[in-house]
């Protein structure tokens, strides 16, 4: 529900999301607007045991060559990272700067990490969890992800209908390429 300090006037039955246009007044620029969340999640599987996987998800040399459109990727501070990726949606390409931080390390198990960037085109956030879990003996390791993000701003409104497709297209490309690194 949209609070009431945001739209007092508005009955309590009231979408959360409206649809955002500039003659409602509703757009990604204002204070209260709330877009769209979007979840994924996969099943990406490695013939190495999850100590390779994790070690191999926590190298940024490793992440930066597998990230799609990724220019840069650099440690700012512990468990955090700034990043500068292109990403392009259909006929919409922006360039990115975003911060991650890695939270509840339970090394080779399972951690989350948060994402908030923002670019020439508009922002995105997002919040994974990531576990990996050894096969019965061991030698291999499935890591699962479920992640929920949000995407506004221009990219979003151009592309909105292939977001979804966009983004789960990166994680396989990601994850396929992490596993040819590990």
């Amino acid at each position: 529900m949209i609070s009431a300090a945001c739209r007092p006037e508005l009955p309590t039955l009231w979408p959360a999301t409206p649809t955002p246009s500039a003659a409602s007044g509703w757009t990604s620029l204002h204070p209260c607007y709330n877009p769209p969340t979007m979840e994924l999640s996969g099943d990406y599987h490695f013939p190495k045991p999850p100590q390779a996987v994790w070690d191999a998800l926590m190298n940024p040399d490793v992440l930066a060559g597998c990230i799609p459109g990724c220019r840069s990727i650099e440690p700012d501070g512990p468990d955090r990272y700034r990043a500068a990726v292109n990403i392009r949606v259909g006929p919409v390409s922006g360039q990115y700067t975003a911060t991650v931080s890695l939270s509840d390390l339970n090394p080779p198990h399972s951690y989350k990490m948060a994402i908030e960037g923002s670019g020439n085109l508009g922002f995105a956030s997002g919040v994974s969890t990531i576990t990996l879990t050894p096969t019965d003996d061991g030698g291999a390791t499935t890591v699962h992800v479920d992640a929920d993000s949000q995407v506004g701003g221009a990219v979003a409104r151009v592309g909105q209908r292939m977001m979804g497709s966009v983004a789960k297209g990166m994680l396989d490309r990601f994850f396929g390429c992490l596993a040819e690194s590990v």
